[in-house]
């Protein structure tokens, strides 16, 4: 007959089995007499062996069911089929997933939520067991002197003919595989790591460079700081030293310009008034006071026709003596020579 193939097992929603019949509650009782990582449990019943291949994982159970009227003569042959299908799962990732962590966990709640992908991994495990008379025999009549009850555990490493022998006398059977790794998911979980490691190297590589970077912004910031700030020290501060030596400046041209000014009046004040008291004490009473100007000089003098004097004047020149009553004036500032009337 063509194997019956059935999927089992806890999942996040709970016990799921496909397809779904009376087989629920056998397969709910096999998981019961799980004891290890991985195990094939052989049930007889009547004239069925049901070679239940159950792993667990992560705190879930992940089962396959293979229903045959034969005794395989070589269940390593089984294991390996399985495993396969299980790390094809994985990859995938239509009902099997592997995380970050590289911890294997369900990518669906239950079986029927999958049926197209169970389908398609029942159609491959039937096509690579192929069910012949070269890698099975026929199953011979129970043996009632066992009890239904008793269980016998039986490891893989033992020889095809002791497990062929166990699986004819015993109604349970376990068969227990030592080596749980699967070469394929072990290549799965090397590749996450060496990302993660790499993400991880990359992660810490950016936080060096983010952290260079604010320190660097930092600096800059601080410097741009400094140049704003002599920046507006160069800009408000000399300008202000400029506007106070423009008031110093000025103040001092304006003194200059003010003591110039004093000095040109307290001479020339004191020159005119001095003319104008000698020439008044030289004159007389009856001559006539004649009005002399000559370079805004102006002289006051009252003089006879007779008398020739020889008058010096400070600054502005020699009045020399009388000539028919004119007054000659020799000017020693620009070298001009007159006769004032």
């Amino acid at each position: 007959m063509d194997p019956i193939i059935y999927f089992f097992g806890t999942l996040p929603g709970g016990f799921s089995s496909y397809p779904q019949d009376h087989t629920r509650v056998f397969f709910e009782q096999i998981l019961k007499n799980v004891k290890y990582n991985l195990q094939i449990i052989v049930f007889r019943k009547d004239n069925l062996l049901y070679y239940g291949y159950v792993r667990k994982f992560n705190g879930y159970y992940f089962g396959i069911c293979i229903c045959i009227d034969r005794i395989l003569n070589d269940v390593n042959v089984l294991f390996n089929i399985l495993d396969d299908v299980f790390a094809s799962m994985i990859e995938k990732g239509d009902i099997l997933m592997m995380t970050s962590d590289t911890n294997v966990e369900w990518a669906v709640r239950s079986y029927t939520s999958a049926s197209v992908a169970i389908n398609e991994y029942k159609k491959l495990i039937a096509d690579k067991l192929y069910i012949t008379d070269v890698n099975s025999q026929r199953l011979p009549p129970a043996d009632f002197s066992i009890s239904i009850n008793d269980v016998l555990e039986i490891s893989l490493e033992a020889s095809k003919e002791e497990i062929v022998d166990a699986t004819k006398r015993y109604s349970k059977l376990c068969i227990v595989k030592n080596n749980i790794e699967i070469e394929r998911v072990t290549g799965f979980a090397h590749v996450i790591y060496l990302k993660n490691k790499e993400i991880k190297e990359l992660n810490q590589e950016i936080a060096y460079w983010r952290r260079k970077y604010q320190r660097e912004k930092g600096t800059q910031s601080q410097e741009m700081d400094e140049i704003k700030s002599q920046k507006k020290e160069t800009s408000h501060v000399p300008v202000n030293r400029q506007k106070g030596k423009s008031k110093s400046l000025w103040a001092i041209i304006l003194g200059v310009i003010i003591y110039i000014i004093i000095l040109f009046f307290f001479h020339f004040w004191g020159d005119s008034e001095n003319t104008f008291m000698f020439f008044k004490n030289r004159g007389s009473s009856s001559d006539v006071a004649d009005t002399i100007e000559y370079d805004s000089l102006q002289v006051f003098s009252d003089y006879s026709d007779e008398e020739s004097t020889d008058i010096q004047m400070d600054k502005y020149g020699d009045v020399k003596e009388s000539q028919n009553g004119r007054l000659v004036v020799d000017d020693d500032i620009d070298g001009k020579t007159g006769i004032l009337h």
